[in-house]
């Protein structure tokens, strides 16, 4: 070779070489340019997500994730979808886009109408698989119902990516290019990161927005009750209270907040009250269950206004869990209530009053006539007279049972209490009521102990209780049956049972036997007559004794109502 091509040679390779090297530097410019890019989109989506989470409410956060991503990877219009309540459809919750003319308006009018079902649609598509989907050219798609509103606006490529929240979606999001551009896996896996955080804050968003729906409608609830709502510390100083207990307390605003509101100033200076809240507060029984069981029933108590007169009101309260110990209590004004049956005991009162007093003379004058002081009368007028006479007995004893009942809700009954011998005054009992008892043809029995049972109760009222039970029984047993009076000595109490053969009590009236005016079977029960009053007063007259009345049934087989009396030593005269 001569020296001139060896030349040629050498700079041909020189040349080869450097191309080579330059080729190298490029690639590797080009590798730390994308190394940069992917660092500084890194960079900008870790910021984006730190500004999402800081978001005030959901909508923000999710317009705050929009902007931010298309501002970030260059991707000029963003579309998100929430799926809606019934789990069916995904429904449009906001767009940002850099894009601007009507074209890009008819797409964003599309995106606000269009809700699709799973696999339907690119969103619809997402949600079904769970995972991202890239469309490189948008023309192609057959599965993409906005096609039209896309290609007028000049769009090309979309990317839809799932936002998940514990394996569900929570949100779809749409990003659109208006050049073709093929698959980024690495973009995707930004976008799809970018994703799954934004889950995470979607369900906290949803969780505080929905915490703060909650509290924003118990406030309105406590505000807006017709019922006096009270959170009080377990020392009586009241914490807050409704406008209803302030109203109904004749209290302001400006006492709650100066701490001047205590249930030691609300409650009437009869209750002698000591400093702070205590048992006689409210009552031992009431206070002991809402301490120990954390709720108390309501009691009926009287509340002292601002201008010194009182209200009453049913109270409850609640004792709240955690710490500081607080409890929730309710006020509800009773005065329409205690009017209302004042006014239902001064009319009952008074038609019984004016009933009573002609229906005395009325009877006093058929006694007299049936009795032969008017003369000897035809046979048939003394039906008439004696059937008179017996429906007047009728109705002077419900007359009675009104007038007994009005006074024992007012508290006005008189009982005198004092030891007296049981076995005489049931023997008395059933003599008096046998004359009823043979209407029906139905025996009264005494099972009776050998010795005597002195007992501390109202003998006059017992004669009472034991008529109405009697009478009862002799109604509803079938004729020419038996009923049974007996006597059990249980420790320090004698038990009086009075045990029918009728027809049982149904189990759905059970509840309400004791209850005014309450009747199992009303056409049955008039037939029988009686107002439902006798068991009622029957319960009250010897509760008032000390004792209580209960009843043991079987449908078909009969009752038997049963009481106690506390007993007692004869007096020292009887002795």
């Amino acid at each position: 070779m001569n020296p001139k091509d060896a030349s040629l040679a050498l700079a041909l390779a020189l040349l080869a070489a450097v191309g080579l090297f330059g080729a190298a530097l490029w690639r590797l410019h080009r590798r730390q340019t994308v190394l940069l890019r992917s660092g500084e989109e890194s960079r900008r989506f870790q910021e984006l997500m730190l500004t999402t989470s800081e978001a005030a409410d959901l909508q923000a956060a999710i317009d705050t994730m929009l902007s931010g991503v298309c501002e970030a990877s260059g991707w000029p219009l963003g579309v998100i979808f929430l799926p809606e309540p019934n789990d069916l459809t995904l429904a449009f919750a906001g767009d940002f886009t850099r894009l601007d003319g009507e074209e890009i308006e008819e797409f964003r009018a599309a995106s606000r109408t269009f809700r699709p079902h799973r696999g339907v649609g690119l969103p619809g598509r997402v949600w079904a698989a769970r995972e991202a989907l890239w469309l490189p050219d948008l023309g192609e798609e057959t599965n993409y119902p906005r096609l039209s509103a896309a290609r007028t606006a000049g769009l090309r490529t979309g990317m839809g990516v799932p936002v998940l929240a514990d394996g569900q979606v929570v949100a779809v999001l749409e990003f659109y290019l208006k050049e073709r551009r093929k698959r980024d896996d690495r973009f995707l896996r930004l976008v799809s990161g970018a994703g799954a955080q934004l889950g995470s804050i979607i369900q906290r968003k949803r969780a505080k927005e929905a915490l703060r729906l909650g509290e924003a409608r118990l406030r309105r609830v406590v505000k807006e009750s017709l019922v006096g709502l009270v959170f009080t510390n377990l020392n009586g100083r009241i914490i807050d209270a409704n406008p209803a207990f302030l109203t109904l307390t004749g209290h302001g605003e400006e006492d709650l907040k100066a701490g001047r509101l205590r249930w030691s100033k609300l409650l009437p200076p009869s209750y002698e009250l000591p400093e702070g809240w205590g048992p006689t507060e409210l009552d031992e029984l009431a206070f002991s269950e809402a301490v120990g069981l954390g709720v108390n029933l309501p009691i009926e108590r009287e509340l002292q206004r601002a201008d010194g007169t009182s209200v009453p009101c049913l109270l409850g309260f609640s004792v709240l869990e955690g710490e500081p110990a607080e409890a929730v209590g309710f006020a509800l004004d009773q005065s329409e209530r205690h009017r209302s049956e004042r006014l239902k005991r001064e009319f009952v009162s008074t038609v019984s009053h004016e009933l009573r007093t002609p229906l005395t003379a009325i009877l006093g004058s058929l006694g007299v006539a049936l009795s032969g002081g008017v003369g000897v009368l035809p046979s048939a007028m003394l039906q008439l007279l004696g059937l008179a006479q017996r429906n007047g007995e009728r109705l002077l004893s419900l007359v009675n049972d009104l007038l007994d009942m009005e006074r024992i809700q007012a508290g006005q009954l008189a009982l005198t209490c004092v030891p007296f011998e049981l076995m005489e005054q049931l023997r008395h009992a059933l003599a008096v009521n046998q004359a009823f008892g043979d209407q029906f043809k139905i025996r009264f029995c005494l099972e009776t102990p050998s010795d005597l049972v002195w007992v501390h109760g109202d003998a006059q009222r017992l004669q009472q209780v034991m008529a109405n039970l009697l009478s009862n029984a002799a109604k509803f047993s079938p004729s020419g049956a038996e009923v049974r009076v007996k006597v059990a000595l249980v420790r320090d109490r004698a038990e009086v049972s009075v045990q029918d053969q009728g027809p049982g009590i149904p189990i759905a009236f059970h509840e309400r036997v004791f209850q005014p005016f309450a009747q199992a079977d009303g056409s049955d029960a008039r037939q029988k007559g009686g107002a439902g009053l006798g068991l009622s007063i029957s319960y009250r007259l010897v509760k008032a004794m000390g004792g209580e009345l209960r009843f043991v049934t079987e449908v078909e087989r009969g009752t038997t109502f049963s009481f106690d009396l506390l007993c007692t030593e004869p007096p020292q005269e009887v002795t």
